[in-house]
């Protein structure tokens, strides 16, 4: 089965809209993917939630207690110093090795412009609902 890292700007998009991580979200939802992320993306994700978005500390744990439900938290064994840029995206190449993931799915253009790491292939979630459906490397741009 297909496995995937979510950064934190997938959850929030699935959380507030119906697009591509939402769709990508429900495919994991009914075990057509295996969905993971960690608790550092958790932690970032209750902050943009409080900051951005204003949400009070009971609504923002009943969406993070929706993704628990859903995703397999990992505890990243590994530091990583690879992205210099931002160096808090280096929580999410960290979670994507501890769970072995196809993919890290991403919005973040420091993760995007890499395209690759070791053997995780990186990509926002149109792409890996193409890859998904045509399960074909093809299809992801490189």
């Amino acid at each position: 089965m297909l496995k995937v890292f979510l950064d934190t700007n997938i959850l929030v998009s699935a959380t507030f809209w119906k697009g591509s991580s939402y769709k990508l979200f429900l495919k994991i939802l009914h075990d057509e993917i295996s969905g993971y992320t960690s608790n550092d993306i958790l932690q970032e994700y209750r902050n943009v939630l409080k900051r951005d978005f204003q949400l009070d500390e009971n609504e923002v744990d009943i969406r993070i207690e929706k993704f628990i439900k859903v995703l397999e938290i990992v505890s990243p064994s590994k530091t990583l110093d690879v992205i210099k840029e931002d160096p808090t995206d280096n929580r999410v190449l960290e979670g994507a090795i501890e769970a072995e993931a196809d993919f890290i799915v991403s919005y973040d253009q420091h993760l995007l412009k890499l395209k690759k790491y070791n053997r995780i292939s990186i990509a926002p979630p149109e792409q890996v609902i193409e890859y998904h459906g045509s399960n074909s490397i093809s299809n992801i741009s490189a």
